[in-house]
């Protein structure tokens, strides 16, 4: 008897997406876990590119729980995502043949290019919230750029 694969892939995603839940909680608490910025950002363009929308439903629900858990502006890390993709990163394929160099070209737009957002974001809204220093930006890029390597 065969059996559908359809429900395993499914069952994994809810699986991964209770996984990366449980991992903020911690990573809320310890201050040197990554925030999984640059890992959502290009697993975003990764589910954008493929049309898997359901699987872009639960990077937006992870984004508004790692915005709630960090203090961060709601909404703010779906609509730069969104932002910088269609205005700048829609056709970098074209331009760039290399995936390891796509790969750290899109963690870094995603921790440095929010570090900027946001510092905008408070400017504008008023808001005093300062992103964490830059130090721990770059060590959160190169931590996710090791994770999007061990996951793509």
């Amino acid at each position: 008897m065969r059996r559908n694969s359809s429900h395993y892939s499914t069952l994994n995603i809810y699986l991964i997406f209770a996984a990366a839940l449980v991992y903020e909680a911690f990573a809320s608490m310890h201050f040197y876990l990554t925030p999984l910025i640059g890992l959502m950002f290009y697993f975003s363009i990764y589910f954008l590119e493929e049309e898997k929308y359901k699987e872009l439903f639960f990077i937006l629900v992870f984004s508004l729980y790692l915005e709630a858990n960090r203090g961060l502006i709601s909404f703010s890390l779906s609509i730069y995502f969104v932002f910088i993709y269609y205005s700048f990163l829609k056709n970098l394929k074209l331009y760039i043949n290399c995936k390891t160099c796509l790969i750290w070209i899109y963690v870094t737009i995603a921790y440095c290019g929010y570090y900027v957002f946001s510092i905008f974001l408070s400017s504008i809204l008023n808001v005093d919230m300062l992103p964490l220093d830059i130090i721990n930006y770059l060590i959160f890029i190169v931590s996710d750029s090791i994770l999007v390597f061990l996951l793509s």
